[in-house]
């Protein structure tokens, strides 16, 4: 498995295009108080050592090193971005492009693939759901290249972090867009291309457990959320003599 950004990248396009019509015409609004009303369902990062991904360019036309064959990252979290500044009238795109450069977002998938590393017996061993767990997670040398790719559970972009809104404001966040609607159909376009699939965010491990059953996700993991709180926790796991993180 593996793919390039020049190949992964209009499928992504399209895919955030037809999701967004398709979101506009069964919700149409911003659907509770906690959402702002702009939504995101992919993003992709190209590798790191690519021309792209050097000068952080955005545009169309393909660059240096967008034809070459990485492996491919994917992280499923809860959902993509806050903005306090809302609600809009309508749902509206968050980004004016899939392509995103987070480097947080790679930290912490590095963090993670990282630990692995050191110590893959314990991830991959018989283990206890409520601490993070993995199976068959190539073992990609340390500094190796790969494309990242982002999605979530919810699309709808918030106003507070997850964790800040009510209980309820989460359900009905999660209840006003069936995630299986996209989430399948991401694997049915690119589960072939994919390397690793990473279910982050503790409290969701679960939500990840039982979508990734439903379909032949052979190579998976689950680990603190993909930002900088995550490397973070990470961090202070190693420190603790964490099995997993030591």
């Amino acid at each position: 498995m593996s793919s390039s950004f020049q190949r992964l990248f209009p499928l992504l396009k399209d895919f955030e295009r037809h999701h967004l019509k398709l979101i506009q015409a069964t919700v149409g609004t911003p659907p509770c108080p906690a959402a702002h009303g702009s939504v995101q369902f992919v993003s992709i990062e190209p590798g790191e050592q690519t021309g792209r991904a050097k000068t952080k360019s955005a545009e169309d036309e393909f660059t240096d090193g967008d034809e070459k064959e990485l492996p491919v990252i994917v992280g499923v979290g809860i959902n993509y971005w806050q903005n306090p500044n809302g609600p809009t009238a309508t749902l509206t795109p968050c980004l004016p492009t899939v392509i995103d450069f987070d480097s947080e977002m790679r930290r912490a998938v590095n963090d993670a693939m990282g630990a692995y590393r050191r110590n893959s017996v314990a991830w991959t061993t018989p283990f206890n759901k409520r601490d993070a767990h993995a199976s068959h997670v190539p073992h990609l040398p340390e500094g190796s290249d790969y494309i990242l790719i982002a999605t979530n559970f919810c699309p709808f972009i918030t106003l507070k972090l997850w964790g800040k809104h009510e209980p309820k404001e989460q359900t009905d966040l999660l209840k006003a867009w069936s995630p299986p609607t996209h989430l399948d159909a991401l694997f049915r376009l690119i589960g072939a291309d994919v390397d690793l699939w990473i279910g982050h965010g503790v409290e969701h491990w679960s939500k990840f457990d039982a979508w990734r059953v439903t379909w032949p996700v052979h190579n998976w993991m689950v680990t603190y959320n993909l930002s900088g709180l995550g490397s973070a926790n990470m961090a202070k796991a190693r420190s603790t003599g964490n099995d997993l993180y030591k």
